[in-house]
């Protein structure tokens, strides 16, 4: 017979038959092993297949866009095999836009890994130039933190990380680098960690 679950299904039997012992009738036994069954029963009915959720199935294309016949300048996008991750990302920077007027995505059920986002402009670019133009925003400064993470790693290599904590190897005077300096000015604030006052991120 072929192992259906790991082997801490099994151990989790054990302590099971262990708490529902007919000599002992304490109200904490019972609770705990109906709750115990319930998770052993149930425990992977609603969760998707992992490979499933960012692979595409056959015939599945990854963007399907309808123009919005109702709303000038405006149209739906559904981008499968996504989440929240890159939808929230998306829609912050489609709203740092200028010409762009909406932009506002829904995810129609949790399991399901895919979004839908919606964006109307003023008409000097069309829908699909600003996702565009958003993309390659988004792909530019993720190359820049990247970059600037990796540089971080290697001056914790080369200077040791104890060092680098103490504010010894870092550029700025919190020991990360100058990772809680300016970042081209976004208008946030962000909490600085030495002095617990509020600072321009």
């Amino acid at each position: 017979m072929a192992l259906r679950y790991g082997v801490e299904y099994y151990l989790w039997l054990l302590i099971s038959f262990w708490l529902v012992k007919p000599n002992h009738n304490s109200q904490f036994r019972k609770r705990f092993s109906y709750s115990f069954w319930s998770f052993c029963l149930h425990r992977d009915m609603n969760a998707p297949n992992r490979y499933e959720l960012y692979t595409l199935g056959e015939g599945e294309s990854k963007l399907l866009i309808d123009e919005d016949t109702k709303i000038p300048n405006a149209c739906t996008i559904t981008v499968n095999k996504e989440d929240h991750t890159l939808a929230n990302m998306l829609r912050s920077q489609l709203l740092q836009l200028p010409h762009v007027i909406f932009a506002g995505y829904k995810v129609p059920h949790p399991l399901e890994p895919r979004f839908i986002i919606k964006v109307q402009t003023d008409g000097t670019n069309t829908p699909i130039q600003a996702i565009q133009e958003a993309l390659k925003s988004l792909i530019l400064t993720l190359d820049r933190m990247r970059g600037a993470l990796q540089n971080e790693f290697r001056l914790a290599k080369a200077v040791g990380v104890g060092e680098m904590m103490a504010g010894v190897g870092g550029a700025g005077d919190d020991g990360l680098g100058g990772i809680n300096g300016n970042h081209g000015g976004y208008g946030t604030s962000s909490l600085n960690y030495r002095t617990n006052s509020w600072g321009n991120f």
